[in-house]
């Protein structure tokens, strides 16, 4: 039999997954609503588990609303047996009303929100009315943001493609970053809200989708051949399309990408040979230079779980990039200078990665978060000038 805490959860279940709310929208009853599999008790059982069977019955009946006031509501039926009399035992568990349900879960103040959210968002938008039955759970997870969310969808009705960039659009006393911040729920409001004409459905990409100016991707590097510096210059950051076109693609033998700035302003210089900075979205970026394909790279991450989360996705563009200063090795000769607190986020070995490298992920993954991560200012610069004179022997 159910005890009060199972069933609380198949409770829970009906708010969590929205059915409740979407019941309540249609203006259709849900109420009353019957607990499934509560393990009715079997005459053949009254006799050999009755003590057990009376227990879990009590403990019932206490959280029940006949002694709360609120919440679920038994249903008895009485057994005659000639070795224990007569007996009630529980056939049903219902809850008969929302009140009692909504009490018995502590949602009661949760769907007054609820309530006063749906209601604003249908009458600004009868249109979206289908949507919030499909999506009551988005109302309730942005229930303090709806008055700008519909500002938002307003600004878009009235002006759809505007070719501007986010922080350009004019709408007003929404702060810069809120269309930034709260992307997955306006995509969705949008998808629904917009005219297909209005969509560009070619493309998951927000500013694509919805006919915005896109920000410009810079990808900066460093120039570790004087003879390939560019009038004069060697540190320098460019548009995506630029570095794609750049003349001295073509010289260049070998790439390296590092993640610490100050690694890459101290990288010793190599000929024919850049080095990129690779922090951010800046490894996704260079899947889109066609020529870096047929160099060498090496990659050099941090040594902590998401350093190999960012080796194994520049590996599916590049399948034979190497990786640089990652390994045991380098791990246990510097390890002693402290390890830092790192994000442990990666939930399951990366593909791409060799044996080895796989080996020492799942180390570094089972190390207390508060000291799982190497960072790569650790690693001395002798180390890194001894790395790179073994690797021009090559």
């Amino acid at each position: 039999m159910l005890s009060p805490q199972e069933i609380r959860l198949k409770a829970e279940k009906w708010w969590n997954d929205g059915s409740f709310l979407a019941f309540w929208l249609k203006n259709e009853p849900f109420f009353p609503k019957e607990v499934p599999q509560i393990g009715l008790v079997k005459p053949s059982e009254t006799l050999s588990n009755f003590e057990k069977i009376y227990s879990e019955q009590e403990e019932l009946k206490r959280y029940s609303k006949v002694e709360k006031g609120f919440g679920y509501e038994l249903t008895w039926q009485k057994i005659k047996s000639h070795k224990i009399g007569e007996s009630e035992f529980i056939t049903k568990i219902s809850f008969e009303t929302e009140d009692d349900y909504l009490k018995f879960i502590q949602k009661s103040e949760d769907f007054e929100i609820f309530q006063s959210n749906s209601r604003l968002i249908i009458n600004f938008f009868p249109q979206l009315m289908q949507w919030v039955v499909q999506n009551p759970i988005k109302v309730i997870e942005n229930a303090e943001k709806w008055e700008d969310l519909l500002k938002v969808g307003t600004y878009f009705l009235e002006n759809p493609k505007p070719n501007l960039y986010i922080r350009q659009l004019p709408i007003k006393n929404i702060h810069t970053k809120f269309i930034e911040e709260n992307r997955p729920i306006i995509t969705s409001l949008l998808n629904f809200l917009l005219p297909k004409e209005a969509v560009n459905d070619e493309t998951q990409d927000f500013e694509k989708r919805f006919g915005l100016l896109e920000s410009i991707p810079l990808i900066r590097l460093r120039i570790l051949d004087k003879n390939l510096f560019i009038n004069g210059l060697s540190d320098v950051s460019l548009p995506i399309s630029q570095l794609e076109s750049l003349f001295i693609q073509y010289q260049i033998k070998q790439v390296f990408i590092a993640e610490n700035q100050m690694c890459i302003l101290t990288f010793p210089e190599i000929p024919k040979s850049i080095i990129i900075f690779g922090s951010g979205k800046a490894v996704s970026n260079l899947s889109k230079i066609s020529w870096l394909k047929s160099k060498i790279i090496y990659y050099w991450g941090d040594l902590d779980v998401e350093g190999f989360q960012i080796l194994s996705e520049l590996r599916y563009f590049k399948s034979d990039a190497i990786s640089l200063m990652m390994n045991f090795d380098c791990f246990e000769k510097f390890s002693v200078e402290g390890l830092s607190k790192g994000k442990n986020s990666v939930k399951s070995i990366p593909p791409n990665l060799s044996e080895k490298e796989v080996v020492l992920f799942k180390y570094l993954k089972n190390l207390p978060i508060d000291r799982c991560r190497l960072e790569q200012e650790k690693i001395p610069q002798w180390y890194v000038e001894k790395c790179l004179t073994e690797l021009a022997k090559i």
